[in-house]
């Protein structure tokens, strides 16, 4: 199920986060109540060349850190950036929730780039249901050729009746 229709896309964000210098550890804003925000993209750059090892993950509402991906050792500048996510991935985080990303050292001077794309939508309260939609997906599911292989009969088609009659009007459902 996605979290956001197509038309919530003139809601796209784009937060950064820039880390104090010689830090190890950067966040991203905390998703406020009531939202969903689902990132399309994220990256991470330090602003100096450093091969470092570096890490993703989510800080959850009660503060623990939950990996995203798996750390990796990488080469990386100012022009070169290490991706969240790829090949057209996302992520949903949910209310008091936040991205994070380390790094296990600090290369002198460097500081920390977190930049996100993102949709925040609102967080519905429950999800509904038209009771008559079951009825109608059915028929749909099932379509013509279903009805007319006796599946469901619809009427139409000759033959006689046991006890005799003519036979060829529409029958009953």
């Amino acid at each position: 199920m996605d979290a956001w229709e197509l038309h919530e896309a003139r809601l796209i964000q784009e937060p950064v986060a820039l880390s104090a210098v010689d830090a190890v550890s950067i966040a991203s804003l905390v998703v406020p109540t009531g939202k969903i925000w689902t990132i399309l993209s994220a990256r991470y750059g330090p602003s100096a060349t450093e091969t470092r090892t570096v890490q993703f993950g989510l800080i959850t509402r009660a503060g623990s850190f939950q990996p995203v991906r798996a750390p990796v050792s990488i080469a990386l500048g100012a022009v070169i950036y290490y991706p969240l996510l790829t090949e057209g991935m996302e992520l949903k985080i949910f209310p008091g929730e936040k991205v994070s990303v380390s790094r296990d050292v600090a290369t002198a001077g460097s500081t920390m780039l977190l930049l996100l794309r993102l949709i925040e939508t609102d967080l519905p309260y429950y999800s509904y249901t038209e009771p008559l939609a079951k009825v109608v997906d059915q028929a749909r599911k099932h379509g013509s050729v279903y009805r007319a292989t006796g599946g469901v009969a619809v009427g139409g088609g000759g033959g006689g009746r046991p006890e005799g009659g003519g036979g060829g009007g529409p029958k009953p459902i």
